[in-house]
């Protein structure tokens, strides 16, 4: 039922929801519930603007990041500055 209610206000992408789920599991006696309600409470800001602002995403800056990080792990200990930054330019 927790996590049930949970998906229901992502898929609803509904703040009163949400907030409604705050108040609802806030005194909930499951230990895994209170560390998830926790973590919630915690991100709620950011919950909501995805909620307000579906088109906003910060995928295209996380695929430039992962692909210069598989980068850098690929050639550790044998590539200097200069390498890195051509294998990165060049793809």
């Amino acid at each position: 039922s927790f996590l049930k209610t949970f998906a229901e206000v992502l898929v609803l992408k509904d703040i009163t929801k949400l907030d409604d789920f705050i108040n609802t599991y806030q005194d909930d006696s499951n230990k895994a519930n209170i560390c998830f309600y926790i973590r919630i409470k915690r991100d709620r800001k950011t919950i909501k603007h995805s909620f307000l602002y579906p088109e906003v995403s910060n995928g295209p800056l996380e695929g430039t990041n992962n692909e210069i990080k598989t980068i850098r792990r690929n050639d550790y200990g044998r590539a200097g500055l200069e390498l890195l930054n051509a294998l990165a330019v060049l793809p």
